[in-house]
């Protein structure tokens, strides 16, 4: 993935805004695809981002050097083996301390108490809005997100499956599925009741697990991009420790500044390699972003906090 910019600038996007014209793009893009083991195969509509092929170290050697180009990254797209699947963040979680019970007979994780969701429902179920996701997809035959959705005092709305490229919504990780049944599983007395039982949903398939080294940079841009469209507050599923990619910072400024989205994330836990209180682990990417607004839960010991965090679930705030 490669993003472009004009000769002398630092940025081809900035705020949002793309600063690069036409013209220069133009010329930018005749230069790079005329670099030998150099391929362009697609360009996006809004950004000035270039999906290319790289044939040898060579050619990524004479890439780096071109005045006109903003940054360089790699895009994985990996489909996660069993084997992997405990090695991802893509093993379930249970409720946190004991179940608490909600009428007409859901369940509750008890630190729902510490969040205060019960009494914010006097305020808001999520009625009348529609949140969107971007994550590893939905389960295809859970019923509570599919046929159950609307049932109960949870009524009336809708569950929309999508993903990128003309893929399947099927979720093979199962992070998606336990991400949007906390966000929006119905109040109807079988199972779990989800914070905004009253939301529609949206949900984007643009990637095999939430943890962001393992997927392609390209489709989950594209999984923003959809999302935006369709919904105005996005929940961002997925994260990494390391450093980001610019290419989801810049999908995610453009519509924060010009189209009023706003977007969730998780500020991350710590990583199984990095067990908490032995080493030091940052607000994640893309929580970590001022464009996105981000949260944790409470002050559990493998949570991640920083002065990035804009909400949390912590006793008394």
């Amino acid at each position: 993935v490669v993003g472009l910019r004009a000769p002398g600038t630092d940025r081809g996007v900035v705020q949002g805004r793309v600063v690069i014209d036409e013209c220069d793009q133009r010329s930018a893009e005749s230069a790079l695809a005329s670099l030998p083991g150099v391929t362009i195969l697609d360009r996006d509509r809004r950004l000035p981002i270039l999906l290319i092929k790289i044939e040898d170290l060579a050619a990524l050697q004479r890439l780096r050097s071109m005045p006109q180009v903003d940054y360089i990254e790699p895009d994985r797209d990996y489909s996660i083996p069993a084997w992997r699947v405990y090695q991802s963040a893509c093993r379930g979680a249970g409720f946190g301390g004991q179940r608490i019970t909600v009428s007409p007979g859901d369940q509750f994780g008890s630190r729902a108490n510490e969040h205060q969701i019960v009494q914010a429902w006097a305020q808001s179920n999520g009625s009348g809005v529609t949140i969107g996701l971007v994550d590893t997809g939905a389960d295809p035959v859970q019923p509570q997100l599919h046929g159950e959705f609307d049932d109960g005092m949870s009524g009336g709305r809708t569950a929309t499956y999508s993903s990128t490229r003309g893929r399947n919504y099927y979720d093979k990780c199962g992070h998606g599925t336990q991400m949007a049944g906390i966000m929006t599983a119905p109040r109807d007395g079988r199972n779990v009741v989800g914070v905004a039982w009253g939301a529609n949903l949206f949900s984007v398939r643009a990637q095999d697990d939430p943890w962001a080294d393992f997927f392609s940079v390209t489709e989950t841009r594209l999984g923003i991009a959809h999302a935006a469209t369709r919904t105005k507050l996005v929940v961002l599923g997925f994260g990494t420790p390391g450093a980001g990619y610019a290419s989801i910072e810049d999908e995610i400024a453009s519509w924060y500044y010009n189209a009023d989205r706003l977007f969730v994330a998780p500020s991350g836990n710590f990583p199984n390699w990095c067990p908490p209180f032995e080493c030091r682990v940052d607000v994640m990417f893309p929580a970590r972003l001022s464009t996105v607004t981000a949260v944790t839960s409470t002050q559990c010991e493998d949570c991640i906090w920083g002065d990035e965090v804009d909400y949390h679930g912590h006793s008394g705030n």
